[in-house]
């Protein structure tokens, strides 16, 4: 019984163990696709090196830096844009569009893009792998979605313009112009550059105000396909556009600029300058008179007037005589009242003697 008891109990938990492992199973294979962003890009870069081929063979070698950028438009669905940024440099061969003789060593520029559609599964934007720099350009998209993860299904080109331009020359070559073959296309046969010489010009040592002087200098403005070089005396030196400074240290200087062809290395135009030393005299500071001992100023002492005098000046005011005025007025009021009652008192005795 005990058996039978355990056997049950270990069959029941079997039995739970598969039914977990069985809803797990299930619950994976439901889960929902990750969510694809409508409007998301993606980019890549990659640094290559590869021939151009025109309508004659390749006719020169690029430099390039390739960028791609994929945007989803819909689910599965992108755009892509290939761009390409660098140099070239002419090969022994036939001019791309005319097939005319092309010579070697003639350098440039180009730019180009190319637009693209692709399907792709499975494509994550946010890892994508650029393709291996010497991958050509019609399998470029199906190389880096297969190499970043995703399932590649099918592209379609679209509008394309790579335009090429040297010193002299230009060609263009885009889906708008009959693939480079019309003649407003133009070409490029290796026609040697003449550059412009452009030009030098120099700034003599000059005296200012205050006994200073402005720095000697000579400036250079810039020409396409020139180099330039700088020498004075035995020492030449490689210069470049814009303002370079002399230095004199008490002398004369003479200065010999050279414009050279990039390519040719032939010089193209020179110029020639003497930069004088020109001595800038200080300015004469005049200096103060100088100041002389104080001498010590005696004032004379006023003259004080005698009482005599100041007592005649006063008179002469009449502003000390009011005392004496008034003693007199007052000494003659008096002797009028005396005399009054006097005259009163005789006139009394008289009448009591007549009665």
């Amino acid at each position: 019984m005990k058996i039978k008891k355990w056997g049950a109990i270990l069959l029941g938990v079997f039995m739970l163990l598969g039914l977990a492992a069985l809803v797990s199973a299930s619950t994976a294979q439901a889960a929902p696709p990750a969510t694809q962003v409508v409007g998301q890009c993606g980019d890549v870069s990659v640094s290559t090196t590869r021939p151009d081929s025109g309508h004659h063979g390749d006719w020169a070698t690029l430099a390039l830096m390739r960028s791609t950028q994929i945007c989803r438009t819909a689910e599965n669905t992108y755009t892509a844009v290939i761009t390409d940024d660098g140099t070239l440099t002419t090969l022994a061969s036939l001019s791309p569009r005319q097939g005319l003789p092309l010579a070697a060593g003639i350098t440039g520029t180009v730019h180009g893009t190319y637009n693209w559609t692709l399907v792709a599964e499975n494509l994550n934007l946010d890892n994508l792998i650029s393709p291996a720099a010497d991958t050509k350009t019609g399998a470029w998209l199906e190389t880096l979605v297969t190499a970043s993860g995703g399932k590649f299904c099918s592209d379609v080109a679209h509008e394309y313009n790579w335009t090429y331009v040297t010193c002299s020359e230009q060609w263009i070559d885009a889906s708008s112009n009959d693939d480079g073959q019309a003649d407003t296309a133009g070409d490029i046969t290796g026609k040697a550059c003449v550059p412009s010489a452009g030009s030098v010009t120099f700034i003599d040592r000059v005296c200012h105000t205050g006994g200073i002087a402005n720095l000697p200098a000579f400036v250079i403005k810039a020409a396409k396909g020139v180099t330039w070089r700088a020498t004075i005396g035995k020492s030449g030196n490689a210069s470049y556009p814009g303002t370079h400074v002399i230095g004199q240290n008490g002398k004369s200087v003479t200065l010999v600029v050279e414009a050279v062809d990039t390519l040719t290395k032939k010089v193209i135009k020179s110029w020639t300058h003497t930069f004088p030393w020109n001595v800038c005299a200080k300015p004469v500071v005049s200096k103060p008179a100088p100041k002389l001992p104080v001498k010590a100023v005696v004032v004379p002492a006023k003259k004080i007037a005698s009482p005599v005098a100041n007592e005649s000046a006063l008179a002469n005011t009449g502003s000390s005589s009011t005392p004496w005025a008034i003693l007199i007025a007052l000494g003659t009021l008096l002797f009028g009242i005396g005399a009054l009652w006097l005259g009163r008192v005789q006139t009394s005795t008289r009448g009591r003697h007549h009665h």
